[in-house]
């Protein structure tokens, strides 16, 4: 799939193609984050024609130089990434509000 994002990259053709894959992989990871359980509803989603936009990033590069592991270290980047959040949370246990 990496190769064939990179071609069309490079063709400019990003925006005029849609891509379809069956995500069958050991890790199953990718499939199930899209909601997908079964090859079989893959392709029913093919067929449907719906259409959704992901971030494959370097996943395809990461995974070939270090197979599971790759889970890790994607995991690892987008913690580093994270620019944190500011939360105020507020609870009301026993009618008690507590910030």
């Amino acid at each position: 799939m990496h190769e064939v994002i990179q071609r069309l990259v490079q063709a400019s053709g990003l925006d005029a193609v849609t891509l379809g894959v069956i995500l069958t992989g050991t890790e199953k990871v990718a499939r199930t984050n899209l909601g997908i359980t079964t090859v079989e509803q893959g392709f029913d989603v093919l067929k449907s024609g719906a259409r959704r936009c992901i971030d494959v990033g370097t996943w395809g590069e990461l995974k070939e130089q270090f197979g599971s592991l790759a889970l890790v270290i994607a995991g690892v980047q987008e913690v580093m990434r994270f620019d944190g959040l500011n939360i105020e949370l507020s609870a009301v246990p026993k009618g008690k509000e507590i910030t």
